[in-house]
């Protein structure tokens, strides 16, 4: 009975040491949480690429919500994140390609927040892709230094991701895809940049990738209809007309 009793001691003995162990080991973490992009961490994407092309030539502006993400915990407080340009690496011009706040407000009880960048159309995207770069800064909440050994998936070299910068590249380049001279000249003639935005508007559809070969019946119905338009206007007198003066053609 004794030796049971002692047993049962020892085990209570062991069973305390443990848990003030525990108990000891515990630490608090009181610095700064850690702000960066969340799809630099999720998706290995520090750099993305946005284009007009696609657009409709109505369209002069777009916004882009770049998300970030807090390691760390929620507040029952509003943060503050900064932003800053880095000028050195970027070459689009501020209030005439973009604009970017220089502040975001990550908001309490959540860890993540949106950095609306605005871009704007403008005719020299048409020959020229332009880049903006920013970086998150530290500040009186969050501190930036986020390391890790992922490759970056946009990266043409085996480089690390970034994960307190990010890079934009904007353009509005629509050129003349391969597949247009051995298909698409057949049913709509010469390739022109109005051509193909007055076809989707003709037809109210998003600017098509002419780059895939698309579905016969649907494009042929689209052609039919985009012909139609074209001598309708023509036979009222007022033909459209290419950037060059020339009449529109499809054969």
């Amino acid at each position: 009975m004794k030796n049971y009793i002692k047993k049962i001691g020892i085990m209570c003995l062991v069973v305390f040491s443990i848990m003030a162990c525990e108990t000891k080991e515990t630490m608090v973490y009181e610095g700064k949480d850690v702000i960066y992009f969340s799809q630099a961490l999720e998706r290995r994407l520090d750099s993305i690429p946005i284009s007009f092309a696609f657009d409709l030539e109505e369209v002069t502006d777009k916004i882009v919500d770049v998300k970030v993400r807090v390691q760390g915990y929620t507040t029952s407080y509003d943060r503050i994140a900064k932003i800053e340009v880095l000028d050195d690496q970027t070459t689009a011009t501020e209030g005439v390609h973009f604009n970017l706040p220089r502040e975001i407000t990550v908001l309490k009880d959540s860890v993540y927040a949106d950095i609306p960048v605005e871009f704007i159309r403008t005719d020299d995207m048409e020959t020229e892709i332009f880049n903006l770069k920013f970086k998150l800064v530290p500040n009186d909440h969050f501190e930036v230094k986020v390391t890790g050994d992922q490759t970056s998936s946009n990266s043409k070299t085996s480089r690390p991701v970034v994960y307190d910068e990010f890079e934009i590249s904007v353009s509005d380049q629509l050129v003349e895809p391969s597949i247009w001279n051995r298909f698409m000249v057949y049913l709509l003639g010469d390739f022109s940049r109005k051509k193909v935005y007055l076809f989707a508007e003709v037809n109210e559809i998003a600017v098509p990738d002419f780059s895939r070969f698309p579905n016969l019946s649907t494009i042929f119905n689209q052609t039919a209809k985009f012909k139609s338009y074209l001598n309708a206007q023509k036979a009222a007198g007022t033909p459209v007309l290419e950037d060059d003066g020339t009449e529109m053609i499809v054969p």
